[in-house]
């Protein structure tokens, strides 16, 4: 008898073991792929932070280029080619276009500062465009300072969203 409940109890172990076992395989099978709604995401953020995302229909174009460092204005190396191919988009329309780049900052730092580190964003992604060969006055440039946040201000990856620099083409 004693063998008995034995032999049973290593039994009923042995498929508690296996099913425990199955039951993790299938949950790491499952892993679905994020879906992304109206947004294309051209440089992933491993190690930068970078996000651009790029909306088009027949009449606008809107860019945003967030990841910018804390109390900088220099426009992230990743983020170059994409305001390329915001400049080689808009080359190859051949049509008249009005361009605003809006800068904007996290509410890290006062108010003036973040002012004026919204502006320079603005200013600098402006450069790159007019360098590649758009002419300076078809662009628009306004600094929100931290006065119109994407997100609440509240954690690193939030601040980091509102550190961001639009373009909207019309």
């Amino acid at each position: 008898m004693f063998r008995r409940n034995t032999i049973l109890q290593t039994v009923l172990l042995f498929i508690i073991l296996i099913a425990i076992i199955i039951l993790a395989y299938s949950c790491s099978l499952e892993k679905e792929e994020p879906i992304v709604e109206e947004e294309v995401t051209l440089v992933e953020e491993p190690v930068s932070f970078l996000n651009v995302a790029i909306n088009e229909d027949e009449s606008s174009l809107y860019v945003v280029i967030s990841g910018f460092e804390t109390g900088k204005a220099e426009v992230p190396g990743e983020a170059v080619e994409a305001i390329d191919r915001v400049y080689t988009r808009l080359s190859e329309s051949n049509e008249d276009v009005d361009i605003t780049i809006v800068g904007h900052a996290d509410a890290s730092g006062t108010a003036e500062r973040n002012m004026q580190l919204s502006e320079e964003r603005a200013q600098n992604v402006a450069d790159i465009l007019i360098a590649e060969g758009l002419p300076e006055d078809s662009i628009t440039i306004e600094g929100k300072g931290a006065e119109e946040p994407r997100a609440p201000n509240d954690t690193a990856e939030n601040r980091r969203m509102n550190r961001r620099v639009e373009i909207i083409v019309e």
